[in-house]
């Protein structure tokens, strides 16, 4: 797993440690070399080179080296070993209520099942996820999943943005409205609206 993960100890170096048992199954380092991992969330790269010192990343075109401990510190999350999800939320706007369950969930679903026929990661992609996710304050959230086996791992933002451009394209295709951010402004009762106040200003 480690280039160079093996190191040779003198016995009075070892008089005072202690291992314990450990399960055939259980993982050793949380990535392999040519591994695609991401970490924190957001850094995405592919593992080049690890040993017990430090661990390098393909990251953008450009490599980029950890020290071991920021490594696991960043909470590694290894795509290649046993598959990944991606989702994404997209809002519609609340115009569609009356039909956004019956209707615009199943046909959305479709379309994209459809679409993703053309995409070169499609062997890769083993479920497809659109379901209503809430009622969110100015708009209808969907969620929509695409589950992944871990040979697909170097097209995890294909994926991602597929989901996005596709959703976007049913919505020109079917008419569905995708909402702007609004903000809600309540008065105290009697308090003059800006046009109440220009309208009483004298000329």
């Amino acid at each position: 797993l480690l280039r160079g993960g093996r190191l040779r100890l003198p016995l009075e170096k070892m008089v005072d440690l202690q291992s314990r048992p450990y399960a055939l199954e259980e993982p050793w380092f949380p990535s392999q070399e040519n591994d695609i991992v991401i970490l924190d969330g957001d850094i995405y790269g592919k593992v080049l080179l690890q040993t017990p010192e430090v661990v390098q990343l393909q990251v953008i075109g450009s490599t980029t080296t950890f020290p071991l401990a920021d490594y696991l510190g960043k909470n590694p999350r290894n795509l290649s070993r046993d598959g990944f999800s991606v989702p994404i939320v997209f809002g519609l706007d609340y115009q569609h209520q009356g039909e956004i369950l019956s209707h615009i969930v199943p046909t959305l679903r479709t379309y994209l099942e459809a679409q993703l026929e053309e995409q070169p990661f499609r062997p890769y992609v083993t479920n497809l996820l659109v379901e209503f996710n809430e009622a969110a304050s100015s708009s209808l959230n969907l969620l929509l999943v695409a589950g992944c086996t871990g040979e697909g791992a170097e097209y995890y933002w294909s994926i991602r943005r597929f989901l996005q451009r596709a959703t976007v394209s049913a919505c020109n295709q079917y008419g569905w409205t995708i909402p702007f951010d609004q903000l809600m402004v309540q008065l105290p009762a009697g308090q003059p609206t800006s046009s109440s106040i220009a309208s009483s200003t004298p000329s």
